[in-house]
């Protein structure tokens, strides 16, 4: 278990279960408060803070910045170096607030919450049992592998074209961003060294005139026009991106389709791109080959 994001949870654990110990406390003390104030300033249209206070509502944004928090710190020490574990903090933040607060917690000063139902511990060994132990790194390329399937034109059939010995493929310009946080993670699978941080040297240079080259190092560039981006990658790192899409994107769609007859695999794969020994992340996947 990681020490930091446990230092973190148990932080956060003891801090909620002192505010939550005090509930009862400063509920009565609120409701003290409102009584004098309606007396002292009846008939005013705005009342001071008193009034609008609500200690479940200041609960409640506390336990979604809590969830937050630990869910950014899971992206950092689950994922990898190069690019970052997109982890949905919001379906959590959804699960534990149907659990902690009630429907009419937030009318009803009355309804005490069930603040026992969160434990920031217990989020945290959640999100390790879910992306510790390699697993989110995995998840990482997966998702880089799909988003490039998608901005590489894989799904559509399309292929690189070669062109003065670099495979060259044409992108949207909408696409760009996605297509080279998905190449960081590639390069770091194949311990390639782009040697600059590809967002953000696409930040930098990415202004001036159309059909201007920017060089990422001697495996990639990107030619700027007005409705598109050209990639080129050298032969060698397209042939590796073709072994990437092979195992993180067509052997996973294959997983999901699950067992069945040969022919309907068969009939399956050419729908998506595929065919014969492309399953083995080779270099004839259809989707992906450099055409010559």
């Amino acid at each position: 278990m990681d020490t930091v994001g446990l230092d973190m949870a148990l932080f956060y654990e003891n801090a909620w279960k002192r505010l939550s110990g005090i509930s009862e406390e400063v509920r009565s003390e609120v409701n003290e408060m409102r009584s004098r104030e309606e007396a002292l300033f009846a008939g005013n249209e705005r009342l001071p803070e008193a009034k609008r206070f609500c200690f479940h509502f200041e609960m409640s944004n506390f336990l979604t910045r809590i969830v937050r928090g630990l869910a950014y710190k899971a992206s950092k020490v689950f994922g990898s170096k190069k690019g970052e574990l997109e982890i949905d903090y919001i379906e959590i933040d959804r699960e534990v607030h149907a659990a902690v607060f009630y429907s009419d917690c937030f009318t009803n000063d009355y309804k005490k919450p069930n603040f026992d139902a969160f434990s920031p511990v217990a989020i945290w060994e959640k999100l390790e049992r879910e992306y510790g132990n390699g697993k989110g790194i995995m998840e990482m390329r997966r998702r880089a592998a799909s988003d490039l399937a998608s901005v590489l034109g894989v799904r559509r059939g399309l292929s690189m074209q070669t062109r003065k010995g670099s495979a060259v493929v044409s992108i949207g310009k909408h696409e760009i961003v996605v297509c080279l946080r998905a190449l960081e993670v590639f390069g770091e699978w194949t311990d390639l060294d782009w040697e600059v941080d590809l967002v953000q040297e696409w930040i930098v240079g990415r202004e001036g005139g159309s059909r201007r080259k920017l060089e990422f190092g001697p495996h990639l560039s990107i030619r700027v026009f007005k409705s598109k981006y050209e990639i080129s990658f050298s032969l060698g790192v397209a042939e590796q991106v073709q072994f990437f899409l092979g195992e993180f994107y067509f052997a996973e769609k294959t997983k999901e389709k699950g067992e069945g007859s040969e022919a309907g695999e068969e009939e399956n794969l050419e729908e998506e791109g595929l065919e014969g020994e492309g399953l083995k992340g080779s270099a004839d996947v259809e989707g992906v080959e450099v055409a010559v």
